[in-house]
């Protein structure tokens, strides 16, 4: 059986390539989605999950690297999470901002 996680957060941070991005920065919403082959293993013990307080603290600090683009924060969390968390699988990382463009709502990227 297959467990799906869904985590998601509301981050600020300065990512982006204008300096109004860089220098003010803006709200991000990341969200983090992901599975975790739990037959056999649900046995009420945390060791044999992903604590997600220890995916929240990675994301937190990998979010607060800055980065140009979105697209290089969505590579970083993705590829640091799978290789921190072995058992994670079919890891989803999308984040979505408002850029500073007159009439563009949002963007949102999922890697």
């Amino acid at each position: 059986m297959k467990a799906i996680y869904t985590l998601e957060w509301d981050l600020y941070g300065y990512h982006g390539v204008y300096t109004t991005e860089i220098q003010i920065g803006c709200m991000f919403h990341v969200q983090c989605s992901y599975e975790v082959d739990v037959k056999n293993n649900i046995n009420d013990n945390l060791e044999t999950v992903i604590n997600y307080e220890k995916v929240h603290q990675f994301v937190l600090e990998t979010f607060n690297i800055r980065k140009a683009l979105i697209e290089s924060v969505a590579e970083e969390l993705k590829n640091g999470l799978t290789q921190k968390f072995s058992i994670m699988q079919n890891c989803k990382i999308s984040i979505t901002k408002k850029p500073p463009l007159k009439y563009l709502k949002s963007v949102r990227l999922e890697v």
